[in-house]
């Protein structure tokens, strides 16, 4: 904000340096009073159709003034404290751009220093107030943008400030992640040579398993031989256990008639003995009766 004001500073002191020469006797517009520019007086009560000024349009005037170095042809149109090569705006290039600026002095009549008077018809006068005001009416339009300016670079700074801070988090991010990243690289060279490792054993396994599968199949065939002989025998245990259940069968029958005779003839005598018992004991009462009654006679 600092550098944008001086630079203003300076644009005004040199516009008003051009624009306004210090005073001096030779300087005949100083010299003559009927040719002082009335602008200076600005009394509201002296002005008529006030408005303001478009100060775009003024930038973009000022913008194409051309700065002119020249040198003066005649004494009497420039101050002699000074040299005769100077800084200037040439009247004929400022009319098309700013043609409120310019004037014409149709005749003044002068005398040289050498005695001699001379005319000079026509001449471009240029209005000094009206560049100042208008070096004015920019300079402000300027300084508002320059505070737009130093607001925005304002902002920018604290942008900047901010995508520094993300910056540096992001690096910050990214060291992390590099770091994880050598970190899992690592894990992964580990878990690779497990895995070899892994392979190596499953390989060795694979072989294993091969001369397993290979003995068990050896066994398997051993044992189904083996099973089919031991079916083939047990087919001939059954046959002989089928015939022994037959004789066994038919001895048991045998038995079991034998029995049967025996326990027939056994109950047959114990029904005879029990026969012959009631027998003597039909007796013994009859014999008792008989004793009874010889008794009673």
């Amino acid at each position: 904000m600092a550098k944008v004001n001086t630079w203003h500073a300076g644009l005004v002191f040199a516009i008003l340096g051009l624009l306004c020469p210090l005073p001096s006797v030779a300087n005949w517009l100083l010299q003559c009073s009927s040719c002082v520019d009335q602008a200076l007086y600005s009394d509201t009560k002296i002005k008529q159709n006030i408005e303001d000024a478009d100060l775009q349009t003024i930038l973009q005037q000022m913008k194409h003034i051309r700065i002119r170095e020249f040198d003066h042809a005649e004494d009497e149109f420039y101050n002699k404290f000074f040299s005769k090569r100077q800084l200037g705006i040439m009247a004929h290039e400022l009319q098309p751009i700013m043609p409120t600026a310019v004037g014409i002095v149709p005749e003044r009549r002068w005398t040289n220093p050498k005695g001699v008077t001379n005319k000079t018809s026509n001449v471009m006068l240029i209005r000094d107030t009206h560049l100042l005001m208008a070096a004015l009416g920019a300079l402000q339009l300027l300084a508002k943008k320059a505070d737009v300016w130093d607001e925005s670079i304002d902002k920018l700074q604290k942008d900047v400030l901010a995508i520094i801070e993300e910056q540096n988090d992001s690096r910050q991010k990214r060291e992390d992640m590099l770091q994880q990243i050598v970190r899992t690289i690592a894990k992964v060279e580990v878990m690779q040579h497990g895995f070899a490792k892994t392979e190596e054993s499953f390989a060795r396994l694979d072989g294993q398993v091969t001369t397993f599968k290979e003995v068990q199949d050896q066994r398997h065939m051993s044992l189904t031989t083996s099973l089919g002989q031991v079916q083939n025998r047990t087919d001939a245990q059954d046959a002989s256990i089928a015939r022994f259940q037959e004789a066994f069968r038919a001895a048991v029958d045998r038995e079991a008639r034998a029995d049967l005779v025996e326990k027939r003839k056994r109950t047959e005598a114990e029904v005879e003995v029990a026969l012959v018992r009631r027998s003597i004991e039909k007796l013994r009462w009859d014999e008792d009766q008989k004793t009874i009654q010889l008794r009673n006679e």
